[in-house]
C-alpha cells in the first residue's frame, strides 16, 4: 500500500496537556530532569498503551491510521513521515539510528514514539530488520517494548515503537555515577534512582521467562543495558530484537557449546575451566538464575 504524495498543510496539532494530572510524572512531555533523559518522551505507560490500544495517525499527507499489521510506503520526496523531536542514538553509537517522534491521537493530541530507522545497505540487514519486525508483532508484555506499525521510503525501512522511553540502563547508570562523583568530598546520600534497581531486576526477570517460556522460545541474544528502558513511569522495558532468535520448541532452543558474549558486558561469574562447555536446559534452572547477569552488571559499572 503506498500512502498518498499530494501535500498538505499539517493541521495545527495540540501538544498534550498533563499538568493537571497526578498519574503523568513532572518531567514530561519535554521537561527533563538530568543531562541524561531524553528530551520527550511517551505521555502513557506501557500498561495502558497495551489496555487501550490508542488509535494513532500519521502526520504527513491524509489522515491516516497507523495499523500494526500495515506496512506503508512513503515516497522519498514525501521526508519523514512523522514529527520529527529529537534524535534518541545515531549511527556509530548503536546498529540503526533511533528518532524520537510524535503522532497524532483522535484528539489530535500528539503521542510521542521511538522510531528505529534502519539502512537496507545489505541483504543480511534487509533479512534482519524484516525478522525483527516479524518478532515484535508477535510480543505482547509490559516490560518489552511494543510493536506500533512500520513504514518504507527507497532503501530504510522504519520501526514504530512504543514507548519512547526517558533513559536506558546505561543513562540512567551514568546519572547516578555522576551524583556519586559529586558527593566524594562529603557525606555520600544515595541517589533517589538506586533504590528502584531492584524491583527492574524482577521486572526483566517476567519479560525474560515470558520470552523463553513461549510454546516457540524466543533468545533476546543481545541484553546490555542500552537495550534495557526506563520509561517516565518508571517501568523498565525490554528493547532491540534485531539479532534475537526464534525456535520452534524449547528443545530446539537449548544450546552447547561457547557462548558469544560482549567484552564490554561480559560476566566474570565462570571461575572453571569447563565453564563454558555446560549446557543446561534454561527450564530445568531455578529463576533466580536469570537474576545473575543483570546484577552483575550494576556491580562491574563505575560508579
Amino acid at each position: 500500500m503506498t500512502a498518498t504524495a499530494v501535500r498538505t498543510l499539517e493541521p495545527r496539532v495540540r501538544k498534550a496537556d498533563v499538568s493537571g494530572r497526578s498519574d503523568v510524572p513532572e518531567q514530561i512531555p519535554g521537561r527533563q530532569d538530568s543531562e541524561n533523559a531524553n528530551c520527550v518522551t511517551s505521555t502513557m505507560s506501557l500498561s495502558d498503551f497495551h489496555k487501550t490500544r490508542p488509535i494513532l495517525f500519521w502526520a504527513k499527507g491524509e489522515k491516516k491510521e497507523i495499523k500494526a499489521e500495515e506496512k506503508i510506503r512513503f515516497p522519498k520526496s514525501d521526508g519523514f513521515p512523522l514529527m520529527w523531536r529529537d534524535t534518541v542514538t545515531k549511527r556509530g553509537e548503536a546498529k540503526a539510528v533511533v528518532q524520537a517522534a510524535a503522532c497524532r491521537n483522535q484528539d489530535g493530541v500528539e503521542e510521542y514514539l521511538a522510531v528505529k530507522v534502519v539502512s537496507f545497505d545489505s541483504d543480511e540487514a534487509r533479512d534482519r530488520a524484516d525478522e525483527e519486525v516479524k518478532t515484535l508483532k508477535n510480543l505482547r508484555h509490559n516490560h518489552i517494548i511494543a510493536f506500533v506499525g512500520c513504514f518504507t521510503s527507497e532503501d530504510t525501512l522504519g520501526i514504530l515503537l512504543f514507548p519512547l522511553a526517558k533513559y536506558n540502563l546505561w543513562t540512567y547508570m551514568k546519572t547516578i555515577s555522576k551524583h556519586n562523583r559529586e558527593q566524594q568530598d562529603g557525606i555520600i546520600t544515595p541517589h533517589k534512582y538506586v533504590s528502584r534497581l531492584k524491583g527492574y531486576f524482577a521486572c526483566l526477570c517476567q519479560a525474560l521467562l515470558y520470552l523463553h517460556d513461549r510454546e516457540s522460545p524466543i533468545k533476546h541474544r543481545d541484553i546490555k543495558p542500552e537495550n534495557i528502558l526506563i520509561d517516565a513511569f518508571d517501568t523498565v522495558i525490554l528493547t532491540d530484537f534485531d539479532i534475537s532468535k526464534e525456535y520452534r520448541s524449547r528443545e530446539a532452543a537449548v544450546t552447547s557449546g561457547n557462548t558469544m558474549v560482549s567484552h564490554k558486558h561480559r560476566l566474570h561469574i565462570c571461575q572453571s575451566k569447563n565453564a563454558n562447555e555446560l549446557s543446561v536446559p534454561w527450564n530445568m534452572l531455578p529463576k533466580k538464575h536469570l537474576v545473575v547477569p543483570i546484577v552483575t552488571w550494576i556491580l562491574t559499572l563505575s560508579l
